[in-house]
C-alpha cells in the first residue's frame, strides 16, 4: 500500500494479529528512510517522494517476547520519554506495541497520551498496537489514521499486505487454533468473549468483509475489462488489416489498369500513325480516337489517382516506373513541368508523372531492396 504520512494523515496506527507483519511494516519504514537518507537505492515505485528527517526515534521491541513484566515496561517507558524529548516536526517516530507490558486499560490510557503529545509536537508517527482504544482514537482525529495487515480468514494465514483506513483485529482465538490449542479451550473462549460483546471487532470484521467483497468485485472487473481491452485491440488490428489489404487491392488494381492502358497507347501508336497517312476524311476520328486514348490514360480515374498520388510524393520516396522496369527513387520534384528527377541504381534522370505507376508504397520499397540485393556481389 501507498504510506502518505504527511500527506493524508500525520499518525498512522497499525493494528492486526501477531505473526501478521505488523513490526515487519514498521521496521520496513525505518529502514527505507535510513537508505534514503543515507544516498542509497531504495526499493520503491515510480514517482515516490520521501522527506527529510532530522531526527528518526524507534522503539521496536522483541515480537516474540511472551513475558511482560515491570522491567520490560520500565524499558519501553524509558525510551518513549527519550523520543518525545526530541521529537518535533521534522521527526519519524516508530513504536511497536505501544502501552504494551501493562494493564490494558492503563496501557491504553497512556498510548493516547503519547500520540496526543507526538500529535502537539507534529512529528510524522508510525505505532503498532493491540489495543482497541487506541483504533477507536484514530476516529476522532482528522491527523490520524488506522491501517491494519490482512489476515485470510480462511487460510488463517497473514497475507503481508498493508490495508490504509481499517483497522485490524488481533484474531487471537484463529492463531491459537491454528497453532493447536485445544478446541475446547478455544470454544470456552469464544464464548467469553461472546458474552462481553465486542461491538468494535464486529464492525471491523464487518468492514474487512465488505472490502474482500470489494476487491474480489473489482478483481473481476478487472480481468472483464483486459478481456475487453483485448478484444477490442484484436478487433482494431484486423479492422487495420482489413484496410490495409483493400488500399492494397485497390493499388494492385489501379496500377493493373495503369499498364493495360500503357500497353494499349503503346501497342495502338504504330496502327495510329499508319492511319495518319489515311484519306483526309478519317483523319479527324483518327485524332478523335487518339485524344481519347490518351484522355483515359491522363484524365480517368486512373489519372486522377495518379495525380492524387504524385502529390503525396517526398524526396527518397520510392517510385515503379514501367518504362524503365525499374523502382526508382525520387530526388527532385517540379510540379508546374511535371517531371521528376529520380535515381536508378547509380545514375539520375528525368520522367514525366505519366511515367509513374502507382504502386504500393511499401511494395515498391522491398522491390528496390529486392533489386539493391541482386546487384550486390
Amino acid at each position: 500500500a501507498d504510506l502518505r504520512l504527511r500527506d493524508d494523515f500525520s499518525v498512522l496506527i497499525i493494528t492486526g494479529p501477531n505473526t501478521g507483519g505488523k513490526t515487519l511494516t514498521l521496521k520496513t519504514v525505518g529502514l527505507l528512510q535510513l537508505m534514503f537518507q543515507a544516498g542509497l537505492h531504495v526499493p520503491v515505485g515510480p514517482g515516490t517522494r520521501m522527506p527529510i528527517f532530522e531526527h528518526i526515534g524507534a522503539d521496536i521491541g522483541d515480537e516474540q517476547s511472551i513475558a511482560q513484566n515491570l522491567s520490560t515496561f520500565s524499558g519501553h517507558v524509558r525510551n518513549v520519554a527519550k523520543i518525545l524529548d526530541a521529537a518535533g516536526r521534522r521527526s519519524l517516530v516508530l513504536l511497536d506495541e505501544l502501552g504494551a507490558g501493562t494493564d490494558p486499560a492503563e496501557g491504553a490510557a497512556l498510548g493516547t497520551a503519547v500520540l496526543e503529545a507526538l500529535l502537539e509536537r507534529g512529528a510524522a508517527v508510525v505505532v503498532t498496537t493491540h489495543l482497541g482504544s487506541l483504533k477507536e482514537f484514530a476516529f476522532g482525529h482528522p491527523e490520524v489514521e488506522n491501517a491494519s495487515v490482512e489476515f485470510d480468514p480462511v487460510t488463517l494465514a497473514p497475507t503481508y499486505r498493508l490495508l490504509i483506513g481499517i483497522p485490524g483485529n488481533s484474531n487471537a482465538l484463529a492463531i491459537a487454533a491454528r497453532h493447536g490449542l485445544d478446541a475446547a479451550v478455544i470454544g470456552r473462549a469464544r464464548a467469553i468473549v461472546d458474552q462481553g460483546g465486542r461491538p468494535t471487532e464486529e464492525v471491523i470484521e464487518t468492514l474487512l468483509e465488505s472490502r474482500r467483497s470489494l476487491e474480489a468485485t473489482r478483481s473481476r472487473s478487472e480481468r472483464h475489462l483486459v478481456r475487453s481491452q483485448n478484444l477490442q485491440k484484436a478487433a482494431e488490428e484486423r479492422q487495420r488489416h482489413l484496410e490495409k489489404r483493400e488500399r492494397r487491392i485497390e493499388a494492385e488494381a489501379h496500377r493493373v489498369l495503369d499498364d493495360t492502358l500503357r500497353e494499349l497507347l503503346a501497342a495502338a501508336e504504330s496502327p495510329l500513325r499508319e492511319l495518319a497517312s489515311a484519306p483526309q476524311a478519317l483523319r479527324p476520328a483518327v485524332a478523335q480516337l487518339r485524344t481519347l486514348l490518351v484522355a483515359a490514360h491522363r484524365e480517368g480515374r486512373v489519372g486522377r489517382r495518379r495525380r492524387d498520388y504524385i502529390a503525396t510524393l517526398r524526396k527518397q520516396d520510392p517510385i515503379w516506373v514501367p518504362r524503365l522496369g525499374q523502382v526508382c527513387r525520387v530526388r527532385k520534384i517540379n510540379r508546374e513541368a511535371e517531371t521528376l528527377n529520380v535515381q536508378v541504381g547509380s545514375l539520375t534522370m528525368d520522367i514525366v508523372f505519366d511515367d509513374v505507376s502507382i504502386v504500393d508504397p511499401v511494395e515498391a520499397e522491398a522491390l528496390l531492396g529486392l533489386i539493391n540485393d541482386k546487384g550486390k556481389p
